[in-house]
């Protein structure tokens, strides 16, 4: 099994990659080293260098990225433009560039750690729910032996 060294955190965003030709692609998940990206035709072969958009929340719109391209699989070949799953490494990032990310992946971070808290608050109010029910069935109960 590889070990990576960085967190890989999800993303649902989507990004536009240029120069020259715009290709639509979608963010699957980036951590402080790299993504994983999907795009009808892919973004070239492997090893190839590319320079796209990563979408960042609030108050910067984008990072703009240089990146080596270590993988490439193909995930819908049926359709008519084959969609391709890539795996990029970050090559080129300035000091500037380092800490929006890095702000960015602690904000998808507390995303997730807010989505687990939702979760488990459900979960207990699914059991405080069946503990109430259970409740007033006992007392229910009490009442007709009692009388």
């Amino acid at each position: 099994m590889e070990r990576r060294k960085d967190q890989r955190f999800p993303v649902r965003s989507w990004a536009s990659y240029g120069i020259p030709d715009p290709t639509e692609l979608r963010i699957l998940d980036v951590s402080a080293s790299g993504c994983a990206l999907e795009t009808p035709g892919g973004l070239g072969e492997t090893g190839t260098v590319v320079r796209f958009q990563l979408p960042l929340p609030g108050r910067y719109a984008a990072l703009s990225v240089t990146a080596k391209i270590v993988w490439t699989a193909p995930i819908r070949e049926r359709e008519p433009r084959p969609f391709i799953r890539q795996g990029l490494r970050f090559v080129e990032m300035d000091a500037r560039g380092e800490l929006i990310l890095a702000a960015y992946l602690d904000f998808l971070g507390r995303d997730i750690t807010i989505a687990k808290l939702s979760s488990a608050r459900r979960k207990i109010e699914g059991v405080r729910e069946q503990l109430d029910i259970a409740v007033a069935e006992e007392e229910r109960k009490t009442v007709l032996y009692l009388h």
